[in-house]
């Protein structure tokens, strides 16, 4: 059983998919950010950068196994299920390199973008525009060319980003799985929607 501490945030979503994508059996212990839960003495035990989402392996090799940062939980967790990661040096490079370009590029771009467009007290347009700027051209990198990236801004971005998943595929670039018709895809994808209800 894994023990996923978590918030309704994109980083807690990424987890939450992936469980439900893998079928693997967790339960959610949510944290309450609004209180700053995870500065608590109890969860920074768990995750010492005091942050969502962490998780708990009770099954883990040597007994319960603490796992934090969503990158290292998506990658435990692919390997541990033996899905989503192909075996071999360069099917597995390939999909880790979009695992560290969302997590190191797209994520943190998309929640600057977020923070300075809806979240400052004062505007200040340069940072707006520079990080919009730079999650649409790190988007054009992942999505399908079939989207008008031109005709969404930060707001939809954020939105889009809530309802989709990067996943790595075979192909030289991630499937966007997208359960936001935003994105262009009517296509159904449960496990998302159970993850993030």
């Amino acid at each position: 059983m894994i023990d996923l501490y978590t918030a309704s945030t994109p980083n807690g979503w990424k987890v939450s998919i992936t469980l439900e994508e893998l079928g693997l059996p967790y339960r959610v212990f949510p944290i309450d950010l609004s209180t700053n839960e995870q500065k608590s003495p109890h969860y920074v035990q768990l995750n010492p950068n005091g942050r969502i989402p962490t998780i708990v392996d009770q099954d883990g090799l040597h007994g319960p196994f603490t796992v934090f940062e969503s990158g290292a939980i998506l990658m435990y967790l692919a390997d541990k299920a033996g899905q989503l990661i192909p075996a071999g040096a360069e099917g597995r490079s390939t999909a880790l390199q979009w695992v560290m370009f969302q997590v190191g590029g797209l994520g943190p771009m998309m929640g600057r973008a977020a923070v300075f467009l809806r979240y400052t007290a004062e505007r200040i347009p340069f940072a707006v525009e520079r990080y919009q700027r730079e999650t649409r051209r790190l988007l054009e990198l992942a999505v399908p060319k079939r989207v008008d990236l031109g005709k969404i801004d930060a707001r939809d971005i954020r939105a889009a980003a809530r309802e989709s998943r990067v996943v790595p595929s075979h192909q030289s670039r991630p499937m966007i799985a997208p359960a936001n018709p935003l994105l262009g895809c009517s296509a159904s994808w449960p496990a998302t929607a159970r993850a993030i209800r």
